[in-house]
């Protein structure tokens, strides 16, 4: 039996999350080291296939089709999904060895490390690492989904890439021309809260542009390929769910977008609000 992927669970400061790729370089456990040109990098999915690329990979039991760059399951080559890209693997962290009495330096350490890793915001207070999605729960919490971009499933427990829609019993992921076919092996739904990030500074750049305006989110009976903010409210296809400062959802006409703090606007993925100047900056 296939099923849809589990929203992978983020941990800090825990050795027993990671694997070491042959280069000393680290990925989550959920994840498969692959080498590039430039040293080994994460495949977001575990015991993954490396494509010949060196940039991409598919899920185990798919093979890699540069040409198409299509990941294709043996004599079934309409039981294909887009290759995945890898994602930069961290550098291994030191190890801690100060004693429990003065646990504040490593935790102080680790901090600081993380803050250097690219994230996906979910929120102002909230992240995902790079290459995942941001997911939210129908209680309110945060959770990180493998697939870049993902489609967040109701359940809150499960996630399917993007293009396809989570089929009412949450086993399957269905493309939209209704064609049924599995994406990755099931793994057990074990989910905690994403990483919880400092607030953004408010560092001036050159690249600025002028906020978005959020619209507001529907409520009415969704239509498949939309992005579910929770179980009631959505937004289109390729836009991301913001709160507003009432507690209602908008609109952002963005993907993975930077939503501000004053819940009205919101800003492209890789920009920051700048609350002094309404502007964003890169």
């Amino acid at each position: 039996m296939w099923s849809i992927a589990a929203l992978v669970l983020v941990l800090t400061g825990s050795a027993s999350c990671y694997i070491t790729c042959p280069d000393g370089k680290v990925c989550s456990d959920q994840s498969t080291c692959c080498l590039t040109k430039g040293g080994y990098a994460c495949c977001p999915v575990p015991n993954a296939v490396c494509c010949s690329d060196m940039a991409h990979c598919c899920p185990s039991g798919f093979n890699c089709k540069a040409i198409t760059q299509k990941c294709e399951k043996g004599d079934h080559p309409w039981s294909s999904v887009p290759m995945l890209k890898k994602v930069a693997a961290e550098e291994p962290r030191s190890p801690v060895s100060a004693p429990l009495e003065s646990d504040s330096s490593p935790v102080q350490s680790n901090a600081g490390e993380s803050s250097m890793v690219s994230k996906v915001q979910c929120d102002n207070y909230h992240a995902c690492p790079d290459g995942t999605t941001c997911c939210r729960h129908p209680t309110g919490l945060w959770f990180c989904c493998p697939y870049s971009p993902g489609r967040c499933c109701l359940d809150g427990y499960h996630c399917c890439p993007y293009g396809y829609d989570c089929d009412p019993t949450y086993t399957k992921c269905v493309r939209y021309s209704n064609v049924r076919y599995p994406f990755a092996p099931r793994q057990a739904p074990s989910m905690i809260e994403a990483i919880k990030v400092s607030k953004p500074e408010n560092k001036v750049h050159d690249q600025q542009v002028s906020w978005t305006a959020l619209v507001q989110a529907a409520d009415s009976r969704p239509q498949a390929g939309v992005t579910h903010c929770d179980t009631k409210f959505y937004c289109p296809s390729a836009t991301s769910c913001c709160k507003g400062p009432n507690g209602k959802w908008g609109c952002c006409p963005f993907p993975l977008a930077k939503c501000c703090a004053d819940g009205l606007h919101c800003c492209e993925y890789g920009y920051t609000c700048d609350p002094n100047s309404y502007k964003c900056r890169k």
